[in-house]
């Protein structure tokens, strides 16, 4: 299956990530410019950049997704804003 999934640079997405593509999916990341994508180095994934708050850039990640996996989350301590946390 073709899976979108957001949150994938943090702990339960990488792992989630990484169980979709050893069980044969076909996995997009949907992450930032600025996220550390370590935990994803030695997966076959498609990437695409973006903010999961920009219409757009979810538009454009969903295209031709069967399933999407929203596993994203913005943390009180790292927001300026709570309707940040409430976008995401």
């Amino acid at each position: 299956m073709n899976i979108l999934l957001t949150g994938a640079s943090g702990f339960l997405g990488s792992h989630l990530c990484r169980r979709l593509a050893a069980d044969g999916h076909t996995v997009t990341v949907l992450h930032r410019s600025t996220s550390n994508l370590a935990p994803l180095k030695d997966l076959h994934v498609r990437h695409e950049v973006g903010e999961i708050t920009d219409a757009a850039d979810v538009d454009r990640a969903t295209k031709d997704q069967e399933i999407v996996i929203h596993a994203a989350a913005a943390m009180m301590s790292t927001c300026t804003t709570r309707d940040v946390v409430y976008k995401v």
